[in-house]
């Protein structure tokens, strides 16, 4: 299926995952249950994945955004599958041209990570969060001065340039 079919499909797909996650989230049955969560999300990302690129990830800000909260909630150990559905999250709601809150999510993502620790997909968040404040000059200053300061275990040092000149803030020579 293509298309609008597809999407119907995605959504239908998810109703019955939707309907896990709700006996899962009942008080009485969160500590029984609670596998559920990690279980109904891995599912989630199996159903929409394919339709995780520009222009149709729009359509899938509200399945990312109930399954984002859930895995915050429950806090698992899994922070890189957590980290994963936050990024997708704000890719989708870019998409959907609602930068500001897409800005929101990215700068939970850079916190968590700084107090968790950094996930597997470390350089993909530099670049987003390089990309997505290309306009905000304070933002990026600190950015600067992030990777100015201490060890550079990821080369970031390298990768701002090269980001800036991908995202259009310098001019190719």
């Amino acid at each position: 299926m293509k298309g609008d079919g597809n999407l119907k499909q995605v959504y239908h797909a998810f109703s019955f995952i939707r309907r896990a996650i709700e006996i899962g989230i009942k008080p009485e049955n969160k500590q029984k249950y609670q596998f559920v969560i990690y279980n109904a999300s891995i599912k989630t990302w199996h159903i929409i994945r394919g339709l995780m690129r520009p222009g149709w990830s729009k359509h899938l800000v509200d399945i990312l955004q109930k399954v984002s909260d859930l895995l915050e909630e429950a806090d698992d150990s899994d922070f890189n599958w957590r980290c994963r559905y936050l990024n997708a999250l704000c890719k989708a709601l870019s998409d959907a041209e609602k930068k500001p809150e897409s800005l929101k999510v990215l700068d939970k993502l850079v916190e968590l990570t700084k107090k968790k620790g950094d996930c597997n997909f470390q350089e993909t968040l530099f670049r987003a969060r390089m990309h997505m404040y290309r306009d905000n000059n304070g933002v990026l200053a600190n950015v600067k001065k992030e990777t100015e300061t201490g060890a550079d275990p990821h080369g970031f040092k390298a990768l701002y340039t090269v980001q800036q000149i991908k995202s259009g803030m310098v001019p190719e020579a």
